[in-house]
């Protein structure tokens, strides 16, 4: 009898250890999502509770709550810390399982960094990558001399009779001068004429391929039109982490999201949604704030879309990229030169590169009127009408 309980006890044991063998060989692993993080490309100072500003080199930072109004920013290099102000908000990502991090440039040099957390939570912090001014040197007052007995003034002298006064005699009169002829004012100098920018020449790598970029044409006028400042067939650069730029016909007040992927592939690089309001014009991302880069002579597409009630209404654009390997030649003095990196084809380096040149000059009419004709030789006419009015947000 005791060996059939031993036996059934033993049988029971070795049951129960191939069942858990079994679940943890069918069970997947868990994921363990990474703390959110951003990286900085630029030098940007915020504020903080106190009113004293902290500025944040570039590189990358991890980011946390440090309290209902304020973010903790770690260096991830030397692992310190900064305390920054920021605003308490709500986001529509309720869905969230673990915190986000996102940034976004805005006018001015405004610089937005946002931390969504679980439950609809968003603590937003505002920076800018503009200069702080140097402080002006306090100059000392001169010393004060020093003030000794005032002297007594002498007394007033006894009056004295005035003399008797002759006749004044007046002087004669002097002799007229002649009259001269009035000397006109010189004429005011005739206005400069300043030549306008000759127009950059795009030349396309390859031939359009009719309905390869999509434009968000909206149906409905209180939804705005969505372009991708993307050309008709592949546009190339040479950056492993480019700058993509969009246009918006007017002012968005629901969610918009951006994605990337390989074209053809159904995995996602990159998926974010940037909440509301959004202004109207020409809005960018930049890859190196959310760490994607992209594998050279790979095709990917990219798609910005804006989220409106309707299902019907989705408003959907998207463009091609491809990451080709770097010319031969200095990439810093090809920074500066869009008509160079327009001569080679690479369409998404020159639209950054004139961006670039009107972040320093956002008030040139030059600049703005090479960018309208790059933008018209693509066909993307409203998006170049827009820019010659008014500044990118």
């Amino acid at each position: 009898m005791k060996t059939q309980v031993r036996f059934i006890r033993l049988a029971s044991i070795s049951y129960f250890c191939i069942l858990s063998g079994l679940t943890a060989f069918i069970a997947p692993p868990l994921l363990l999502a990474g703390p959110p993080n951003v990286v900085l490309s630029r030098p940007i100072h915020f504020p903080t509770i106190h009113g004293n500003p902290v500025t944040l080199s570039p590189g990358k930072y991890l980011i946390e709550q440090a309290g209902p109004q304020e973010l903790r920013v770690t260096a991830a290099a030397d692992k310190q810390e900064f305390l920054i102000q920021a605003q308490a908000l709500t986001h529509e990502q309720y869905e969230l399982f673990s915190p986000m991090a996102l940034t976004r440039y805005g006018k001015n040099h405004e610089f937005l960094m946002n931390l969504l957390l679980p439950g609809g939570i968003r603590l937003e912090a505002t920076g800018s990558s503009k200069d702080l001014p140097k402080p002006t040197p306090v100059q000392e007052p001169p010393p004060i001399a020093p003030v000794g007995e005032l002297p007594i003034p002498p007394a007033a002298p006894a009056p004295v009779e005035p003399p008797p006064v002759a006749a004044i005699i007046p002087d004669p009169e002097p002799p007229a001068l002649p009259q001269h002829t009035p000397i006109p004012d010189p004429p005011p100098p005739s206005p400069v004429l300043i030549e306008e920018s000759p127009v950059m020449p795009y030349q396309a790598p390859a031939p359009d391929q009719p309905g390869l970029r999509i434009d968000g044409n909206s149906p409905d006028p209180q939804f705005p039109s969505i372009f991708v400042l993307a050309p008709n067939h592949i546009g190339l650069t040479s950056q492993e982490q480019p700058v993509l730029y969009w246009h918006l016909s007017q002012g968005a007040q629901h969610p918009l999201d951006v994605m990337i992927a390989e074209e053809g592939h159904l995995d996602l690089l990159l998926d974010i949604r940037l909440l509301p309001p959004l202004q109207a014009g020409i809005h960018e991302l930049r890859l190196e704030d959310y760490g994607i880069s992209l594998v050279p002579e790979v095709p990917y597409r990219w798609t910005v879309r804006v989220m409106v009630p309707q299902a019907s209404a989705t408003i959907t654009a998207s463009g091609a990229i491809q990451r080709i390997k770097a010319p031969a030649g200095s990439p810093t003095a090809l920074l500066n030169s869009p008509e160079g990196y327009a001569q080679k084809g690479q369409w998404y380096d020159a639209i950054t590169a004139l961006q670039t040149l009107l972040q320093a000059k956002p008030g040139n009419t030059a600049l703005l009127a090479q960018r309208a004709a790059l933008l018209e030789q693509v066909g993307l006419t409203e998006a170049a009408a827009y820019g010659q009015q008014t500044q990118t947000p």
